[in-house]
């Protein structure tokens, strides 16, 4: 069995938003994605991830702060 770890399921994410950008004019999500040594990363949906597994806590007053 295998696993994929985030970063995986990022570039995945990042390559399929692009192609049905290219195709049909519109994004899957409406995330901005940042450059990372390990690749792109949709900043939001990581921040999220960071903040539910505890490797972080949120900005106060953020969209973020309610699942902290």
């Amino acid at each position: 069995m295998w696993a994929i770890d985030n970063f995986h399921l990022f570039k995945i994410l990042y390559f399929a938003d692009r192609a049905h950008y290219a195709k049909y004019g519109r994004r899957i999500i409406q995330d901005t994605f940042c450059a990372l040594p390990k690749g792109p990363v949709p900043s939001t949906l990581f921040d999220a991830i960071k903040v539910a597994t505890s490797q972080t806590s949120a900005i106060e007053g953020s969209s973020l702060a309610s699942i902290g």
